[in-house]
């Protein structure tokens, strides 16, 4: 048997892209906020390398722990193998399989970019828009998924809120994504969009912890049989405590009230991770004098099934758009083209306003937020 001591940094890339690989990384053994690129990992490379114990297993036996039939094991629509471990249930591929479902994305890409050209990804932030930009494609994106791995691998659950972190932890986790962007995380611009975007990822993962829970039979049932794939490598007593928080009258309370308001929702955008504001900046560069209302419809309609999300936000839009050839009729004169008319700023937002409203008092609905 042959054993070579390499340090991942050497070779250029972090443990998630040596799953990818088919290799025997270790899995991030600096605890929270380690950068994975520094840590040292052993690769066999023989394929006799024992794996690293994970939720995935009974530490008593070398059988896969298996789950109790009474929880719904496909209601979270995530099926992965930690990285860094090559312990995975078969069976929860085969139950998940028909949801054919979007599940947390892992950030590979950006260790692939980064091993592809040899250094870390250079990225800036747009003072206008106020988000990321680059030559790397949809870079906003990926540096979005970075920030849920980062919080999903790293960031603490014992606490009900993102806030609720402390400062050096937060600093720790939002430091991570310096393994495969060029980031000064210490410049205040950059601090507060990576903790703003890290803030929405935390909630994005307890929602899915939440849902899980919310699919067994009793408190019982889900204690016995924790998420695998979601809590990953952590230890069990996080998914104990989260157990406990979920059944405290407190969180039942605001479950509630969230759950109230949710269903008062009357649209869901299809924009993806990629800001609105890149919508909305790259109509403009395609010459559009109502970018507000054709970003609108850009992210609440499917380009793949050709459907709006709903019949509320197809009526939506097209009140839009009569209300914008209304305001054209009455500002053109007979005979003038097209291109000689000249729109007034911030007339799209306006009867984007007048037709949908905004929300919390800022901004327009369903339009969201950057």
């Amino acid at each position: 048997m042959f054993t070579a001591n390499y340090s991942l940094k050497d070779l250029g890339y972090d443990n998630r892209l040596a799953t990818t690989l088919g290799m025997n990384g270790n899995s991030f053994g600096g605890g929270i906020g380690s950068n994975p690129s520094r840590s040292s990992s052993n690769l066999n490379v023989s394929t006799g390398v024992a794996p690293t114990p994970s939720l995935g297993m009974n530490l008593n036996s070398s059988e896969p722990l298996q789950r109790s039939s009474t929880c719904d094991d496909t209601s979270h629509n995530f099926v992965e193998a930690p990285r860094g471990s090559t312990n995975f249930h078969a069976s929860d591929a085969r139950n998940s399989a028909p949801k054919k479902t979007r599940g947390f994305s892992r950030a590979i890409k950006t260790s692939t970019i980064m091993l592809t050209s040899g250094k870390r990804i250079e990225i800036h932030l747009d003072e206008d828009l106020g988000v990321p930009m680059g030559q790397v494609r949809n870079i906003s994106s990926l540096l979005s998924h970075e920030c849920g791995y980062q919080v999903r691998t790293h960031a603490p659950l014992l606490q009900a809120h993102w806030d609720d972190i402390d400062e050096d932890t937060k600093q720790k986790l939002i430091d991570g994504v310096t393994t495969n962007f060029d980031i000064d995380t210490k410049e205040p611009k950059w601090y507060k969009y990576i903790c703003d975007n890290m803030r929405n990822r935390y909630n994005d993962y307890k929602h899915k912890l939440a849902k899980y829970y919310k699919s067994c039979e009793s408190d019982e049932v889900a204690r016995e049989n924790p998420p695998i794939q979601l809590l990953r490598e952590r230890d069990l007593s996080e998914w104990e405590w989260l157990c406990d928080h979920f059944m405290s009258e407190k969180y039942q309370k605001r479950s509630e009230t969230n759950s109230i308001n949710r269903s008062k929702k009357r649209w869901e955008h299809c924009g993806g991770s990629r800001p609105f504001s890149l919508y909305y900046h790259d109509h403009i560069e395609g010459g559009s004098q109502f970018p507000d209302i054709v970003t609108w419809g850009t992210t609440h309609m499917s380009k793949k099934k050709k459907n709006w999300v709903n019949d509320a936000a197809k009526d939506a839009h097209d009140e839009m758009i009569k209300k914008k050839n209304e305001y054209l009729e009455n500002i053109t004169d007979e005979g003038t083209s097209m291109d000689e008319i000249v729109v007034a700023p911030n007339v799209g937002t306006e009867i984007m306003e007048d037709v949908i409203g905004r929300g919390c008092g800022r901004t327009i609905r369903g339009a969201g937020k950057g």
